[in-house]
């Protein structure tokens, strides 16, 4: 019994010591004995990392005394968890620029041409009371040619929720897709145009924010002339490959009457 409390006795001391090391300041002469202890104290990796930036530093130059081990070691850590976090975000960003050259030149390939323009706005239910709230606010808002001409309605579902959806009549169809159908172009310079058959071109500049997002900077002058856009435009890409090009644009929320609504307007392109 006495020698088991003697062996008990001995690894705690053993053991302070040891543990002791982590405390003790950075000394030049003694680093590599103490570095040796402390090997046994934590794990490979973190050996590994302690080492490493020890080396670094003596490298460097810089003055280590009166630095403990421990805080040398939390420093360390610390430091190689930033270069991973670096080497991630760099990996994240060079994939991010290669899919970006990838959907450009998708988008700058060719000229796009209107199929279908309309309103989306969102709505709590499918209810008949919702929906013809729905109808007579967009009707108030969005009506370009004339009261008698009406949208062809339908409920949709989406990534952004519930909404009436709303596309125009045949008249105005076949003014904005038939022979007077909206053209648009994305060049690689950065600048695009979209224009119609019979009216003045609008030139401006686009911007692929993310891998989701399209700006388009109007030019100047370009909002007066149309009551409801404004020069900053930012389009939510819902399709973009060959043959299409769809995404949604927000509508200032002034334009809504019901606060607890929000619209969006759709455009899809093709070839």
């Amino acid at each position: 019994m006495k020698r088991i409390i003697i062996i008990i006795i001995t690894s705690i001391i053993i053991i302070s010591c040891n543990s002791n090391v982590l405390e003790k300041e950075y000394d030049k002469t003694s680093n590599k004995v103490h570095l040796k202890e402390i090997e046994k104290l934590i794990s490979k990796d973190d050996y590994l990392i302690l080492k490493e930036y020890i080396l670094a530093l003596e490298k460097q130059g810089d003055d280590l005394s009166h630095t403990t081990y421990l805080t040398l070691l939390n420093d360390a850590k610390e430091a190689h968890s930033k270069k991973l976090q670096k080497i991630e975000e760099e990996k994240r960003i060079e994939k991010e620029r290669i899919e970006k050259e990838k959907l450009t030149e998708l988008l700058c390939h060719k000229e796009w041409k209107a199929v279908e323009y309309g309103v989306l706005i969102k709505i709590p239910n499918e209810s008949l009371e919702t929906i013809d709230k729905a109808k007579k606010l967009l009707e108030t808002s969005f009506a370009l040619i004339g009261e008698n001409d009406k949208f062809r309605y339908s409920v949709e579902e989406n990534y952004r929720g519930l909404f009436l959806k709303a596309t125009y009549n045949e008249t105005l169809r076949r003014m904005l897709f038939g022979k007077n159908r909206r053209i648009k172009k994305y060049n690689l310079d950065r600048t695009f145009i979209d224009y119609a058959k019979n009216e003045s071109s609008i030139k401006g500049k686009w911007n692929l924010i993310n891998l989701n997002t399209i700006s388009e900077e109007m030019p100047s002058g370009w909002t007066k002339a149309y009551k409801f856009h404004k020069n900053l435009h930012m389009y939510d890409i819902t399709i973009l490959n060959k043959d299409t090009l769809s995404y949604f644009r927000a509508v200032n929320k002034g334009l809504i009457i019901y606060e607890n609504w929000n619209t969006a307007q759709f455009v899809t392109y093709i070839h």
